[in-house]
């Protein structure tokens, strides 16, 4: 089997992320080999010609490489949305690198883009697939994401997990235990921990609760899955039903129903999409 090797990632921000030597296994046939040598030459227009083609025909494999392939070449040429619509299928697929790296290019996009919730959940998943030093970078990532969105509690647990990935890169270490020791900033989240605001129009809602104690059980149950999916840390959000108050506990943000859905599926606990108006 031929390893096919990328030099570069994607712009500057994602070497800085991921590192440089990446590599994507299982890349036989010319057409693949045509746009990974485009993509390591710098020639991005290239790259995303050839590889969007590529992507359209052959086993699921190549045609997800060749994706992951278009959608960082788009990034790299600054059209973003050309990107998510390559990445964000390949986002949950069963090759662990290519899901890493999709989900980190996403990251990087909804960084860019002021959305901190996104990035961080985008990070996190990375980190979830990738290894040692590139899973150390995306977790790191995530838990500046959730420093940025004012939620010091995962921010931390991100760090602690980057720095139990973290293996030959020495510096990645120290700046993830300068994070872990820097002060908190001000932030959102409520005195239980299940504060914060959706970054999309829908949310899963898992169940909802005349007792807020109740809720927090439930939010406290379902945190660690939901962190592991890419959903974030779980809401608890107030809502009124036949002029009854009931705490609500939802997962995620999603920009539309649909999406909310697929990701309910996946997560694999019940509930139902809800509207965000919290």
């Amino acid at each position: 089997m031929m390893n096919c090797s990328i030099a570069r990632f994607s712009k500057v921000a994602a070497v800085a992320l991921l590192g440089v030597g990446l590599t994507l296994g299982g890349c036989k046939s010319s057409k693949s080999t045509s746009y990974m040598d485009a993509y390591n030459s710098g020639n991005h227009a290239e790259a995303y010609k050839r590889a969007s083609e590529a992507s359209t025909s052959g086993p699921q494999a190549q045609r997800e490489q060749a994706s992951l392939v278009a959608g960082l070449s788009a990034h790299s040429l600054g059209n973003d949305a050309e990107a998510k619509k390559y990445l964000q299928p390949i986002s949950y697929s069963s090759n662990v690198e290519v899901a890493g790296k999709a989900n980190a290019t996403l990251g990087l996009i909804a960084e860019a883009q002021g959305d901190n919730a996104g990035a961080a959940r985008a990070f996190e998943l990375a980190g979830s697939k990738l290894t040692g030093d590139e899973a150390a970078r995306a977790y790191l990532h995530a838990g500046d994401a959730y420093a940025a969105a004012g939620n010091k509690t995962l921010a931390d647990s991100m760090y602690k997990r980057g720095l139990s990935m973290a293996t030959g890169d020495i510096g990645l270490a120290t700046t993830i235990r300068e994070r872990m020791n820097a002060p908190a900033a001000g932030g959102t989240e409520t005195a239980s921990g299940y504060g914060g605001t959706p970054s999309g129009a829908f949310s899963i809602q898992l169940g909802a609760f005349a007792a807020r104690a109740n809720a927090e059980k439930l939010a406290s149950q379902v945190a660690g899955s939901a962190s592991t999916m890419g959903l974030g840390q779980p809401r608890i959000v107030p809502t009124n039903k036949s002029g009854q108050m009931l705490y609500a506990v939802r997962v995620g943000g999603f920009g539309s129903r649909n999406e909310a859905a697929a990701a309910r599926d996946r997560f694999g606990k019940g509930g139902f999409v809800a509207a965000n108006v919290d």
